[in-house]
């Protein structure tokens, strides 16, 4: 019996996606490791039978499955066909794989869920994009059958997996300085679900950039979910606490909306009464009135980074990598100057 693929893929100590992919000269795939994967097939002398020719040299050398699994957790393909966010990232994905020639399959599973979603492998995946909060279990099971993966706007900093995610703190922090100069010492923040790492991040930059420049959050900090709803509740109970603010800043875009919904009902005015920013740069903030300021996250490119990450795992490259995606504050209308005192 001849030399296989798989042989080669034994030999050299690598997937047989990954020797596939250097058969087709995929451009992922590093120098380094393609000679390695070359040096095999010479010393193996490896050679497509006739009959596989005949099918075509794409169907004969890519005996990977040709496909990503995107799997979202919480939110099925509908529901993130509404969400500006995730639409955005799995936009990203979807262009990457396709540029690839790599279909997308999708799925979605309850959130808190622990079982792993029923066939998905690496008998019909090469590899599997996690989005919106998947559980520990799942990428535990994930490392366990070692299928390659990559979390896209999620991570577990305590594991060692590959992930990308949004600059969460230096967007926050450079939203803090730019109210700061506008000469805002009282600055609120409504911060997401600190069960999600983004808020963590978020929160973090906060406390850094108010310490940083001497201002205090105690009693400024209100911890929701990333909804409209929760813009409405946080500046609720900013006026509950009495607490004393000119600028209250978003966890994101989303929250935002709820926080000018409120406000306009209480019979205030933005920028002239309340200062507002969010996070996202989502489609709807620049068309808010006052056009929002916010944070910009390149989505797509979370989506992208994450597919192109993956093909590095499929290689089995050695480290793992926390890619952060960058992030700009963006000055619009929804923030005043305030007039020094004295």
């Amino acid at each position: 019996m001849g030399v296989t693929l798989k042989d080669v893929a034994e030999k050299a100590g690598v997937s047989k996606s990954t020797v596939s992919f250097v058969l087709n000269k995929k451009p992922y795939v590093s120098q380094k490791l393609r000679q390695h994967v070359m040096d095999v097939i010479e010393e193996l002398d490896y050679h497509p039978n006739e009959l596989a020719s005949k099918l075509g040299k794409r169907q004969f050398e890519n005996t990977s499955t040709q496909s990503i699994c995107f799997i979202s957790c919480g939110i099925d393909l509908a529901d993130i066909s509404r969400n500006p966010y995730y639409s955005e990232i799995l936009t990203g994905a979807t262009m990457a794989a396709q540029a690839n020639d790599y279909r997308m399959i999708y799925m979605h599973t309850e959130r808190g869920r622990s079982e792993f979603p029923a066939g998905v492998d690496k008998s019909n995946t090469d590899g599997i994009i996690f989005t919106c909060r998947p559980s520990l279990e799942y990428i535990k099971y994930a490392m366990k059958r070692e299928i390659p993966f990559v979390l896209a706007d999620f991570d577990f900093p305590e594991i060692e997996c590959d992930s990308v995610m949004p600059d969460n703190f230096k967007g926050i922090f450079e939203t803090v300085g730019y109210l700061y100069k506008l000469g805002h010492k009282n600055i609120a923040f409504a911060c997401g679900d600190l069960e999600h790492p983004d808020s963590v991040e978020k929160l973090r930059g906060y406390k850094m950039a108010m310490q940083e420049f001497g201002l205090s959050h105690e009693s400024k900090i209100i911890i929701s979910t990333y909804s409209p709803e929760a813009g409405k509740r946080a500046i609720e109970e900013l006026y509950k606490r009495k607490t004393s603010f000119t600028a209250l800043i978003a966890g994101s875009d989303q929250i935002a909306v709820g926080i000018y919904d409120k406000a306009f009902a209480m019979g205030l005015k933005i920028p002239d009464d309340l200062s507002v920013t969010g996070f996202d740069d989502i489609e709807i903030s620049r068309y808010m009135k006052p056009a929002l300021s916010t944070v910009y996250v390149d989505l797509k490119g979370i989506g992208k980074k994450a597919v192109e990450r993956l093909f590095q795992v499929i290689e089995k490259r050695d480290t793992y990598s926390k890619v952060k995606v960058m992030t700009k504050f963006i000055a619009r209308e929804s923030c005043k100057k305030l007039k020094a005192k004295g």
